[in-house]
């Protein structure tokens, strides 16, 4: 289950992702950041790999347990992002997304 979050600004990438990883560490919680990249082969007389940038998703754990997960659609400024919880995402309940996106967007102002 996810939850759009709109800003209601232009934030750019490296301030957004500096802020959720904050944020997370003020709800106690683990911040791990995967940048999401399509991969791409061409096969000539030598073999190609092409990588293009997708998404970045910032993994969110509360001990050993996958707890929710922030996608970030570009790294170019954006003026939204998405918080999801459920299989396979983590175990927050919706009420904790609900604080912790409070909590990111609160760090934005």
């Amino acid at each position: 289950m996810g939850r759009a979050c709109f800003i209601g600004k232009e934030v750019n990438y490296k301030t957004l992702e500096r802020v959720l990883i904050e944020s997370a560490k003020k709800v106690d919680l683990k911040a791990k950041v995967n940048h999401r990249f399509d991969i791409k082969h061409k096969f000539n007389l030598f073999r190609k790999t092409q990588e293009t940038y997708n998404y970045t998703m910032v993994n969110l754990k509360k001990g050993l347990f996958p707890f929710m997960s922030v996608y970030v659609p570009n790294k170019n400024s954006s003026n939204w992002f998405s918080v999801w919880n459920g299989f396979p995402y983590g175990i927050a309940s919706k009420e904790e997304v609900e604080k912790y996106s409070e909590v990111v967007l609160k760090n934005l102002r």
